[in-house]
């Protein structure tokens, strides 16, 4: 109870510090619209056998001058926030990077504040459980990329990252209905998946604009009273909203 009640005030902090990913959240925006052109960011829509939900990344436009790492972070935690208000309950998340298309020139460009920040707004602003990271169709230069990409990950985490040239290894990590098409799966093309989560987001608008507001404007180095809320002694207090 209480590493809930402290994640939930640092899910409402990191909203407030992380201003950029968590301000302008219109999909009707050209940025959010954009992204969901030119890129892949989703949940597939079947959990694991052991109940994981599976994030896919990846490019679908591959012009690098079309590649917007912010609109990716913002877009990603959009899809998160939706993803959080479903009912069914899960064991952890699994991510699937694409690297079809991906280039070292890609790869410089996402090496910046907006990947260090969402990887920083994961660990301390949501209850993200990472069970495994796989990296398919892996581009020829993984290596040197991987080796600069784990400097901001865990080493539990750093752990936990497979690579393949192929598909293989999700091939033989899921049963055909949690993957899509391009992976010999079951599930419906990986754009048509990413067209419905866009159509999501549209229908959830207003929600995504009034969250904006959900923040907590606590200054960093302020020390944080405690009160017994919900009728326990605890470390719950009560959030200051903008």
């Amino acid at each position: 109870m209480e590493k809930c009640k402290k994640k939930l005030e640092q899910q409402f902090y990191v909203r407030y510090e992380y201003e950029q990913v968590f301000s302008n959240l219109d999909p009707r925006r050209d940025e959010i619209s954009n992204l969901a052109q030119n890129g892949n960011a989703l949940f597939l829509p079947n959990l694991t056998p052991t109940g994981e939900r599976i994030y896919l990344l990846g490019l679908q436009n591959t012009e690098v001058d079309k590649m917007d790492v912010m609109a990716f972070v913002k877009y990603s935690y959009m899809c998160y926030d939706i993803a959080l208000r479903q009912p069914f309950p899960v064991t952890g998340d699994v991510m699937i990077f694409d690297g079809t298309g991906f280039t070292i020139k890609h790869f410089l460009k996402c090496i910046d504040t907006a990947v260090k920040d969402s990887i920083a707004i994961a660990y301390r602003g949501y209850l993200v459980r990472l069970k495994a990271i796989y990296i398919v169709n892996a581009p020829a230069s993984i290596d040197k990329m991987i080796a600069v990409w784990k400097m901001f990950l865990t080493e539990k985490i750093r752990n936990r990252v497979q690579v393949s040239k192929t598909c293989d290894i999700v091939q033989k990590a899921f049963p055909k209905h949690c993957l899509p098409e391009e992976y010999g799966g079951s599930l419906p093309k990986i754009n048509q998946v990413m067209k419905k989560w866009y159509d999501c987001l549209l229908d959830n608008a207003e929600w995504f604009q009034e969250q904006e507001s959900c923040k907590c404007a606590e200054p960093r180095g302020e020390k944080i009273e405690f009160s017994d809320e919900f009728g326990v002694e605890g470390s719950f207090r009560k959030l200051n909203i903008d």
